[in-house]
């Protein structure tokens, strides 16, 4: 306990940013990006979501359900009512002038924009922090040990057994003063593996000040829990539409691209400080990139955890807030976004997936838009970096192909359109004396191609059930 801080505790952030509000603004997307454009950009596979649960997460504040009903009905959908679980003391209160609320709002927005016939659930956590330490591994311990809100939060969506949970906040992972690094560690490690043993994809945001960690701190670090191995952590980009709401052009996001955001304003990534290389991130390089001398540094092999994994459009959304339309951006929309796309795919095949995403993710990257120009360096006084072609510390394998990353995901758990069930009863012998369950069956329908197979079996004289 000797090298706690006492006196400081971690606050975390939310990644939303106002961009302005107008008066003379009739529908949400006068000012900005509505979720049916960026499924159509995106070229989502089309589902409501029914029968699929979705967690978001809140460290504060509250929502107007009012809101959501304006902000779908503006584009043609007819809004859920959204569960609210509140914990560790938290009021879930909406408050205009509190960022949690608008956090709450853009993120339930962005869910139920993709999947509106979704059960969605929020929950809101009262203010257990966790502490700093200089030791990491301690900090992660300690953390661990004695739950934290943001840990209660996240569990209790879990048991709650919802198929994605959405994060929109973060902190620093580290904090230096006088001299010395205080760490969070990885406290939610434990939590987040719950989540993995039963199959639940938890999408993280990556921040919104590029290689820093928040506006007016000089470092060049990155947020966590976007940091974790056991999740997917979501970068943001810029997102322009050409006719028709095709992707036009997609590159990262700045206040160069953008002017109406701050300009510290960019999507957040870079290396962890402590949580090691994930072997699915193994062999992979990253450039740094200095914006004062425009210098763009050697290709260096990645040794910690790289943030993020891929991106999505953080450029405004037009929505309801406190009963006006206005203008919010940030990887708060994306994380949500990705988590709405990846609940699609749950509600498509009527199943989690059976790996994580991650490994699966960086093993077909050409499922991925790559985005290959430009940088995070929204900081002058510190270093950033730079955009490359495949995985880089900036939009990470890039933004979603998104019908290309459903074949993927409905090829990988054995899984043809809704055909549901299992393969737990079929097993193979891996060696002498051991067996495993069989996830996939596939036939060759070509010199070179192997194509999930659709094997029901039956159950009853006229009832089938499908098996893969």
């Amino acid at each position: 306990m000797s090298d706690t801080i006492q006196s400081i505790q971690a606050n975390a952030n939310s990644y939303l940013v106002a961009y302005g509000a107008d008066p003379d603004y009739t529908h949400v997307a006068d000012a900005g990006m509505t979720p049916p454009q960026i499924s159509t950009a995106y070229n989502m596979p089309a589902s409501n979501g029914a029968g699929v649960k979705v967690g978001v997460i809140s460290l504060g504040g509250g929502f107007l359900q009012s809101d959501l009903n304006s902000s779908l009905s503006d584009i043609g959908l007819t809004a859920p009512t959204i569960r609210k679980v509140l914990l560790d003391g938290a009021s879930g209160v909406f408050n205009p002038s509190d960022n949690g609320s608008g956090e709450n709002t853009l993120d339930l927005y962005c869910v139920a924009g993709l999947v509106p016939s979704a059960n969605i659930s929020i929950y809101i956590s009262g203010g257990i922090l966790p502490s700093l330490f200089a030791d990491p591994s301690y900090a992660a311990s300690y953390n661990a040990a004695h739950p934290t809100g943001f840990a209660n939060a996240v569990q209790r969506a879990i048991d709650d057994n919802v198929d994605v949970i959405s994060i929109s906040w973060g902190y620093a992972e580290k904090l230096v003063q006088s001299g010395t690094s205080y760490y969070l560690g990885d406290f939610l490690a434990n939590t987040f593996a719950n989540a993995a043993a039963k199959g639940i994809t938890v999408v993280v945001a990556s921040g919104d000040n590029g290689s820093e960690p928040t506006t007016g701190t000089p470092l060049t670090e990155v947020q966590y829990p976007g940091s974790s191995p056991n999740i997917i952590s979501v970068g943001g980009t810029h997102l322009s539409f050409g006719t028709g709401n095709v992707r036009a052009s997609e590159v990262p996001e700045s206040h160069a691209v953008d002017p109406g955001f701050p300009t510290t304003w960019g999507g957040g990534g870079g290396l962890s400080t402590y949580v090691p290389v994930p072997s699915w991130q193994s062999g992979l390089t990253y450039r740094t990139y200095q914006a004062s001398t425009s210098t763009t540094g050697s290709p260096t092999s990645l040794t910690y955890r790289g943030v993020p994994d891929i991106a999505g459009p953080m450029n405004a959304y037009g929505l309801y807030m406190n009963g006006s339309i206005g203008g919010f951006g940030g990887t708060s929309a994306a994380a949500p976004m990705m988590a709405g796309m990846i609940a699609r795919y749950v509600a498509l095949t009527g199943k989690r997936p059976t790996q994580p995403l991650g490994p699966l993710f960086y093993g077909n990257t050409t499922a991925f838009y790559d985005i290959t120009t430009g940088n995070n360096d929204t900081n002058v006084s510190i270093i950033g970096y730079a955009s490359t072609v495949g995985w880089d510390p900036v939009t990470g394998l890039g933004a979603p192909y998104s019908d290309l990353v459903y074949n993927i995901y409905s090829n990988a758990i054995g899984s043809s359109g809704n055909v549901v069930s299992t393969g737990s009863n079929i097993r193979v012998k891996t060696d002498a004396t051991t067996w495993a369950n069989v996830t996939a069956v596939y036939v060759k329908t070509g010199a070179t191609t192997w194509t999930p197979a659709n094997i029901s079996t039956k159950t009853n004289s006229t009832t089938w059930q499908g098996i893969f």
